[in-house]
């Protein structure tokens, strides 16, 4: 975006993050670009999706993030309290201000209700659409 820098993965820990997962093809698609950059760890991190997805995807990252995951999934915006459509200007002060790192974002993940992925669990609830944006926003630290 921008004038940035493509970030360098090789050899790094690379976190692939999406609103949300249905069907898992454009994610796959994402985790084998990113695979092929040869990242030292490759995760997946994402608020909602299919149980079933998931567990395709396994093969597919070496961890999976999901923050609730669902036998019967319908569409992503109905698991959200608030789904509105994220401006390119919040994305890109969102950059900015992770551009440095240094963030103490890692505590303030924890907080959160992550957990990885089991697919014998599921903790039904409506997200905020704030998760997706704090998502990103550790992503990028």
């Amino acid at each position: 975006m921008g004038t940035r820098d493509r970030v360098e993965v090789a050899g790094h820990t690379a976190i692939v993050i999406d609103d949300g997962i249905a069907t898992g093809a454009t994610m796959r698609a994402a985790l084998h670009a990113i695979r092929a950059r040869k990242p030292q760890k490759l995760v997946l991190a994402v608020p909602v999706a299919p149980t079933s997805t998931l567990a395709e995807l396994q093969r597919e990252a070496d961890d999976i993030i999901c923050l609730e995951d669902y036998e019967v999934f319908g569409a992503i915006g109905v698991y959200y309290a608030n789904f509105r459509q994220v401006s390119d200007q919040e994305v890109i002060d969102i950059l900015k201000r992770f551009a440095m790192g240094g963030s103490n974002l890692q505590s303030s993940w924890q907080r959160k209700r992550s957990r990885t992925f089991d697919p014998g669990q599921s903790s039904p609830g409506l997200l905020d659409q704030s998760t997706c944006v704090f998502c990103l926003s550790w992503r990028l630290s």
